[in-house]
């Protein structure tokens, strides 16, 4: 029996040294913009596309960071993939991949839930939509060695600009670390709490039963 509680004791403690040296996530946000976009799935209506992306697969950062994001400087070089506006894994049979995209140096963000629609506009022939994303953002580089990964947000807004001859697009958003939901929208914690309030509330019915 002292053998076990030993055994015991040197466990919790195992642990709690692994609580104490464990890195913080990162707190900051940056503003983020990216080139040359194009969209897909409904000819060349933004609104209603089924994906939108970057033909040259590159962006910046607009501004230099803020927070615990305040070593990015502005101009740093992005790399991202295509946004599937139905989903994670897109609406073709779950063979596209998560949106991400990467912070050159710095670390990247990988979606994990569905994207919301948080806004479509028209004015004129001009179109906007807003999409608000949830994922992981893992640092790399000179992050690395002060923040592990943890939860974040990208609230990225594209743009249609109608010319006479052509159409363009570009979008531009926020990053931010931890996620940080536009207004209107639920923060993640927020719908976690209700569900889980949700759940208890059913369970005491149930019991009274």
């Amino acid at each position: 029996m002292k053998h076990l509680l030993k055994l015991l004791t040197v466990a919790a403690t195992a642990v709690t040294m692994q609580s104490a040296y464990a890195l913080p996530t990162l707190n900051g946000t940056d503003a983020l913009g990216l080139f040359n976009v194009g969209v897909a799935g409904n000819g060349t209506n933004l609104n209603g596309a089924t994906s939108i992306f970057s033909s040259s697969n590159n962006g910046i950062t607009q501004s230099s960071g803020g927070g615990d994001l305040s070593v990015v400087g502005a101009g740093t070089p992005l790399t991202e993939n295509t946004l599937f506006t139905t989903g994670v894994a897109g609406g073709n049979g779950g063979s596209e991949p998560a949106f991400s995209f990467t912070m050159s140096g710095f670390g990247t963000f990988v979606e994990t839930s569905n994207p919301l629609l948080v806004a479509s506009t028209a004015t004129g022939q001009a179109q906007g939509a807003e999409y608000y994303l949830v994922g992981n953002f893992t640092p790399s580089g000179s992050l690395a060695s002060s923040f592990g990964p943890g939860a974040s947000s990208f609230d990225i807004s594209f743009t249609e600009t109608v010319g006479t001859s052509s159409v363009s697009y570009s979008g531009s958003g926020t990053f931010a670390s931890p996620p940080t939901a536009p207004a209107g929208v639920p923060e993640p914690a927020s719908l976690i709490l209700l569900g889980t309030g949700l759940l208890g509330l059913a369970s005491t019915r149930l019991g009274k039963r």
